[in-house]
């Protein structure tokens, strides 16, 4: 499900199409939905950065992926995202298929400097990242 037509829509601040994908961000959460087809790595990614750290600035955030289409992602930059994005405190991908999942769990292998989970839907990884933010900022 697309964030558009999700329980969450009403709380987007902002959206952003790019050659990628749509970015919608939200108090302290984002949301991807990356085009059909897309190879996902660090200089693709440059102006997702740009976007992401100009709305962001120095505030913590959540990254939500939604996996809505089909597309490729070079697991070996994720080190170069995390010390980019260095605000983010979680990840969270929604799959709609076992391949998805299957496709998350590797990815996780790479992912080892923040939590990487998986969700079934959009409102569930939403929920979750913010609970986890929460709780995140009251032990610090």
């Amino acid at each position: 499900m697309k964030v558009i037509e999700s329980k969450i829509a009403d709380l987007v601040i902002k959206k952003n199409k790019t050659e990628l994908g749509f970015i919608y961000f939200f108090e302290d959460v984002l949301v991807v939905e990356f085009n059909e087809g897309v190879h996902i790595d660090y200089q693709a990614s440059r102006e997702h950065i740009d976007l992401i750290l100009d709305f962001y600035k120095d505030k913590s955030f959540g990254y939500i992926c939604n996996r809505i289409d089909k597309f490729s992602v070079y697991p070996l930059d994720f080190s170069k995202f995390n010390k980019a994005l260095n605000n983010l405190t979680a990840f969270c991908i929604v799959c709609y298929s076992e391949f998805d999942r299957i496709n998350t769990e590797i990815e996780s292998m790479f992912c080892v400097d923040k939590p990487y989970k998986a969700f079934d839907t959009i409102e569930d990884a939403y929920y979750w990242i913010k609970d986890y933010s929460n709780n995140r900022s009251i032990k610090h």
